[in-house]
């Protein structure tokens, strides 16, 4: 079971924040030796949707902190109309914002007394100058913001997620990676379809990979594509469909998608983080069939 870490007020109905620490082998780290990464779940934020990923980072010795919020699910996206459209973009900017701050409001505990007494033993473990964030569909756009917001997030991975706010305009300088699905890019009959469904996830895809291209190409970062992957399947989504009907639809099947997605996530924050001095990412496309990679290099005065 995880901790409960309280976290500072704000006068707002508060998230739960539960830390996941490695045990066993993976806890045989000298003191002060374990980095630390943010995690948040899709539009809701109510539960866990990458629980793979975080059990295979708690056992390569990181330690793991969710951020889920109280309530039901809210509505998703509306893209029923150009109107239901830009207000469903200015609800997506507000929340990355305030989600980015309730990150920052963590990690502000956690270097306090308060978060010191609350974790025990713990705390005396945290490497918190090793610090990244991570998040599957919006919770990657938070996990962009947070790092913009605030530079003791060293690294950020965005799975498959829209960015919006300031992250999405200017980019962030620490180390990004940007895994998606394999969905192909908006044609021109999508951007300008009479159904406005159609027409508006376009316009927001196409000004998303346009941005984000821009972006990487000044401060550097990653741009994975996972072929055979869904929206679903980059978190932990698994469809009880045989193995023949997932191929025969060009597919591959969750698991293996999974083991993909958590390799590339633990290399990369290990190298983000300055936990090893290789160059894994360098050799995903080799190692991974299904994987086409965009590789922009970070200028030398961010390094």
């Amino acid at each position: 079971m995880p901790l409960a870490l309280a976290m500072q007020g704000n006068g707002r109905a508060e998230p739960k924040a539960e830390v996941w620490y490695p045990r066993g082998a993976a806890a045989a780290r000298k003191p002060g030796s374990r980095p630390v990464l943010f995690y948040f779940s899709g539009w809701g934020g109510i539960g866990i949707d990458s629980g793979a990923a975080i059990a295979a980072l708690v056992l390569r010795g990181f330690v793991v902190i969710t951020i889920i919020y109280p309530g039901k699910a809210p509505p998703p996206m509306d893209f029923s109309s150009d109107t239901a459209f830009q207000q469903s973009t200015r609800t997506a900017v507000d929340r990355v914002r305030t989600r980015a701050e309730d990150a920052i409001r963590v990690l502000d505990t956690l270097e306090s007394r308060q978060g010191r007494t609350q974790l025990g033993p713990l705390a005396q473990r945290l490497d918190l100058d090793r610090v990244g964030v991570f998040g599957y569909s919006f919770g990657g756009a938070v996990a962009a913001e947070t790092a913009w917001m605030d530079s003791r997030f060293k690294a950020a991975a965005n799975l498959d997620g829209w960015q919006f706010a300031e992250a999405s305009e200017y980019g962030i300088k620490q180390p990004y990676l940007l895994m998606s699905d394999a969905t192909p890019l908006p044609t021109a009959a999508e951007l300008h379809s009479s159904n406005a469904v159609v027409r508006d996830q376009a316009i927001l895809t196409e000004r998303d990979y346009r941005l984000m291209t821009v972006n990487m190409s000044r401060h550097g970062g990653i741009y994975a594509v996972l072929a055979g992957s869904t929206h679903g399947t980059i978190a932990a989504g698994n469809p009880r469909w045989p193995a023949r009907l997932l191929i025969g639809l060009g597919l591959i099947e969750p698991p293996r998608t999974q083991r993909i997605v958590s390799t590339c996530l633990v290399e990369f924050f290990e190298q983000s983080l300055g936990l090893r001095a290789d160059q894994p990412v360098s050799t995903w496309a080799a190692r991974f069939a299904q994987l086409r990679l965009e590789i922009h290099p970070r200028p030398a005065s961010l390094r």
